[in-house]
Parts: C-alpha cells; sequence; structure tokens
C-alpha cells in the first residue's frame, strides 16, 4: 500500500471491528497499516473478506497475512514444493553456457541470494548439492512478497549464463513457453537467442520430416541457414569404390 491508501485503509478497518463489535483505538490503524504495508489494498480486503469467512472473532493482522499467503499460493509448503522444482529444473541438463529465462522471478531473487552467478552454482561439487539445495529453498521461501512486487525489470527473470553478453545466446527456459518468449523480446532486444527448446526438437526430427514441409514456423535466425543435403546409400558406395582406386594408384 501506499501512504496515500491510508485513510480508504483506515475507514475499511474500522468498517470490519465495528461489524464485530470491537471498539478501534486512535494509532491501532496506522499500526497495521505499518505492519501490512507490503501488501497491496485490494490483495488486503479480499484476505480479509477470507478471514471474516473462517473467524468469529475479529481479524488480527496474523489473521490478515496468512490468508494474504494462502491467496497468493504464499504459504510454506506451496513455497517449499514450488522451491523444489525450480531447482531440480534447474540442475536438468545443467550447463553455464545457457541463458535460464523464467517466469518466477522469486527463484531469481533467491538464486542471487544463494550464488554469485551460474559459473558459482555449477562450481560446487555434487555432495554439496543437499546444502546448495537446502539454501535455496529457505532463501525461496523468505523472499518478502514486495521484492516480487517491485520487480519490474525483465533482467530479474533472467539468471545470466556466460555467453549472456554474446550475439546469440543460448536460452533454457522455465515457466509457461509463452510468457516466456514475450520476457525473451525485452531481455534480448536487438539479439538473437537461440532458444534450447526448438534446438531439442529439431534434433528429435527425421531428416525427413525436416526437409518434407515448408510451413514449418522457423525461427527468424534459423531461416537463413542452408538446407543439409543428404548422401544416399548409392553415392556413398561409388564414393568408396572410387577412394579405393585412388588409393591403388598411389
Amino acid at each position: 500500500m501506499t501512504n496515500n491508501e491510508f485513510e480508504e485503509f483506515q475507514s475499511y478497518w474500522t468498517d470490519i471491528k465495528s461489524i464485530y463489535g470491537k471498539e478501534v483505538s486512535k494509532n491501532e490503524p496506522l499500526y497495521v497499516f505499518n505492519a501490512l504495508k507490503e501488501y497491496s489494498l485490494t490483495d488486503i480486503q479480499n484476505a480479509l473478506t477470507i478471514v471474516m469467512q473462517n473467524s468469529k472473532f475479529a481479524p488480527t493482522v496474523a489473521d490478515v497475512i496468512e490468508a494474504l499467503k494462502e491467496l497468493k499460493g504464499e504459504d510454506p509448503i506451496t513455497l517449499e514444493a514450488r522451491a523444489n522444482k525450480f531447482y531440480n529444473e534447474l540442475n536438468k541438463e545443467f550447463s553455464i553456457a545457457n541463458d535460464i529465462v523464467t517466469t518466477d522471478k522469486r527463484a531469481v531473487i533467491a538464486f542471487y541470494q544463494c550464488f554469485t552467478d551460474l559459473r558459482d552454482f555449477g562450481s560446487h561439487p555434487l555432495s554439496a548439492d543437499p546444502f546448495d539445495k537446502k539454501a535455496f529453498v529457505k532463501a525461496y521461501v523468505s523472499v518478502k512478497p514486495y521484492w516480487v512486487e517491485r520487480a519490474i525489470s525483465p533482467q530479474l527473470n533472467v539468471i545470466k549464463g556466460i555467453y549472456h553478453d554474446s550475439e546469440k545466446p543460448k536460452v533454457k527456459f522455465i515457466g509457461k513457453k509463452d510468457l516466456c518468449l514475450q520476457i525473451c523480446k525485452a531481455i534480448y532486444q536487438d539479439k538473437k537467442p537461440i532458444l534450447l527448446e526448438e534446438l531439442k526438437t529439431l534434433r528429435e526430427c527425421s531428416p525427413k520430416q525436416l526437409t518434407a514441409s515448408n510451413d514449418v514456423n522457423v525461427p527468424e535466425e534459423k531461416k537463413s541457414t542452408p538446407q543439409t543435403i543428404f548422401t544416399t546409400s548409392e553415392e556413398l558406395t561409388e564414393f568408396i569404390k572410387e577412394l579405393a582406386d585412388h588409393l591403388k594408384v598411389k
């Protein structure tokens, strides 16, 4: 909340307390406002609605914060599950060369609390991984909600690999692909990132599938790539025969 919203919050809090037959002391709204200031007024109002639906007693600051965490999926159990999932995805096919673009800004904040960069993360021995994971999960759960809300810059959606500043950085997504693609446009702008997900898809296709259709949506940076010419078995046999004859002459 902003200071300009204090009067609206004061009126709302006073009305809620009066419903429960409670009088509000002179400084109570200010103290409660400061305790909940990191949350938006709309979120607080929604949380108070939940508290009123589930409690026979007048709401406290602790009740409101508990309801806020439930609303935002920020209760400790949910956060720990999300942190573990992110850490496992980060370790999957890990390379210090690749940028990690993610929709989870909380994870990026937690990562940089624990590690200097991907090289620091990658240099830790495998035996240290359980301790690294525990530290990451703890940092993830401890991230303040207002840190995430105020993290407007798209640079807080990326964990930078060692080739981040190159013309064609390789990028791995963790999160929804469509949103990650939008984030890429803001992060890389004039650069031409190579999306590892698309490279993996191309590798899994057969040569016949790759050359069969001109209607496949190919990333812009790949349109200028010359088409691969595949050698037939007859051509290969002929080549081996010519090579053998050439070696005999020598």
